[in-house]
């Protein structure tokens, strides 16, 4: 799909692949249902809320959601790079957990 602005591309309503480490098959991990974004015309960051699929769970944690955090930029020749390759997935509580470290550590306090 062509974009004509970075503020235009969107993962909403696609699926997400990943590979198993062990096995090296790629299965449908889930689908992103929703997502927040800032650009700042260089690169536009994201989280979005993935519907787990029926077949995927998290180990230790009944979530049928994770969010997925990461951005998309555009490269050097013109294309975009949609999302990063390394976004992270996160349980509700490990992104609830990760924000309340980075608050105790006044990393959110305006200075």
């Amino acid at each position: 799909m062509a974009y004509a602005k970075l503020e235009d591309v969107t993962g909403l309503g696609k699926s997400i692949v990943i590979r198993d480490k062990y096995t090296r098959v790629s299965f449908i991990a889930g689908s992103i249902q929703d997502e927040v974004s800032l650009s700042d015309g260089e690169q536009k960051h994201f989280i979005q809320r993935v519907q787990l699929a029926d077949n995927v769970t998290c180990e230790g944690d009944a979530t049928r959601h994770i969010f997925r955090i990461g951005y998309y930029t555009r490269r050097s020749d013109g294309w975009f790079c949609l999302g990063s390759q390394f976004a992270p997935m996160l349980t509700p509580a490990e992104i609830r957990e990760l924000v309340r470290l980075a608050d105790e550590k006044g990393w959110l306090t305006t200075r």
